[in-house]
């Protein structure tokens, strides 16, 4: 997750505490894409019934668990929100809820792209697995040198390995003055690997030994860092030969079937894109389209059936309907808690935590107007995702929308 301080929230939306907005009531009355009867749709061919192309029409209905969404996201004043189950590796169920661009009037969707935050590292992580996997390197050795910049401790010379970074225990962490700084409407210009030899480099614009790296050094805490993921990203390119994003869209999302989804908003219709938005005041404000250079490790953005899909190779160790990305043991060890010294639940990309006793694995993230979780449950083979352009004002709304759609994904 990235949490950020109102002002540069305020920078991002020109907050004007006087203003009164739209009518609240745009907002606050969600449409359950899946369920009938609700008025509120915006009238348009997105909600024809009769449509051929609406996927919703294929899942079965689940008035009781489309009722307890509903009031989930009016209790929390989340104005938009995409939910499916997984069963087995296999996506059950999915629905849609509220508005993906209120001003616009345009419904969510199962297939509505929302920006993910921090499940995005999931995707990094995968890929610099996958890459693995094809021998370009080992998970001990140390990634200074396949870097075209310095990367060095400034108080520990132990050198920083891809196994470390990946379990947020490499002894980096995030300078937010910087980071902060780098949230541009639409997306960045600034090149990922100019921008982390700036913050890594001792020559670089950024550099700051005390706020960039862990004072205690390399594999001595375990502090969750955006900016390793950052690296991680530009290490997928180093060894590979491929930029980033291209190296993700041949070797995860074609082959899971993910063609709506990116990196960057010039990728995608960005009026297919669900609108970020904050509670405040009583009204919804829009953010607008943002992004970052360190995409990495937060600015993915697909939809909740196209998650899923990841999700569901998640639940088959490494393999969806056939498709196999990464072999069963290198799944099984991204799903082993690598330093438990530090922390027992942080896995490679992936960690665990419970649900009423029982052991989730997965991630959640968080941006200015962005809520996602996205779990399984290996037990019973039942996993789920959630995506929401509001980050609600509970906190509690996470867990309710993951118990609500597991109870429901255990009786599918």
């Amino acid at each position: 997750m990235r949490p950020l301080p109102f002002l540069t929230v305020c920078l991002l939306v020109a907050c004007d505490p006087t203003s009164n907005g739209k009518d609240e009531t745009i907002g606050t009355e969600p449409n359950d894409g899946s369920a009938s009867g609700d008025d509120s749709v915006p009238d348009d061919d997105s909600t024809d019934d009769n449509s051929d192309d609406d996927a919703a029409s294929d899942w079965p209905d689940l008035p009781e668990l489309d009722t307890e969404l509903l009031q989930i996201m009016e209790d929390a004043h989340i104005p938009g929100m995409s939910a499916c189950i997984i069963s087995d590796s296999v996506v059950v169920w999915c629905g849609a809820y509220g508005w993906a661009d209120i001003e616009a009037g345009r419904a969510v969707e199962t297939d509505t792209p929302f920006m993910i935050a921090s499940i995005s590292k999931l995707f990094t992580a995968t890929a610099l697995m996958m890459a693995y996997e094809d021998g370009l390197f080992e998970l001990d050795d140390p990634v200074g040198p396949v870097l075209d910049f310095s990367f060095v401790h400034p108080t520990d010379d132990t050198p920083i390995t891809y196994r470390q970074l990946l379990s947020h225990a490499g002894g980096v962490r995030d300078n937010w003055d910087v980071l902060n700084a780098y949230y541009v409407d639409g997306d960045s210009p600034v090149p990922l690997r100019d921008f982390l030899a700036d913050y890594y480099d001792p020559a670089g614009a950024h550099y700051d030994e005390e706020r960039n790296w862990v004072p205690a050094g390399v594999e001595t805490q375990m502090v969750y860092a955006n900016m390793g993921y950052a690296l991680l990203g530009h290490l997928v390119a180093q060894v590979t030969g491929e930029s980033f994003p291209d190296y993700c869209r041949s070797q995860i999302f074609a082959p899971l079937g993910m063609d709506q989804t990116a990196w960057f908003l010039a990728e995608l219709d960005a009026d297919t894109v669900a609108m970020p938005y904050l509670w405040r005041g009583g009204e919804y404000q829009a953010i607008g389209h943002y992004g970052y250079p360190d995409y990495p490790d937060g600015a993915l953005r697909t939809g909740a059936e196209q998650l899923a899909r990841f999700i569901a190779m998640g639940m088959g160790s490494g393999e969806v309907d056939g498709v196999r990305l990464l072999e069963a043991d290198t799944f099984a060890e991204m799903l082993t808690p690598q330093y438990p010294r530090l922390d027992p639940t942080q896995g490679l990309g992936w960690y665990s935590w419970t649900i009423d006793g029982t052991e989730m694995w997965g991630h959640d993230g968080g941006d200015i107007g962005v809520a996602t979780n996205a779990g399984m449950r290996r037990s019973d083979s039942v996993g789920f995702v959630v995506l929401r352009n509001g980050e609600g004002t509970s906190d509690g709304t996470s867990w309710s929308l993951s118990r609500a759609l597991l109870e429901a994904g255990a009786d599918l």
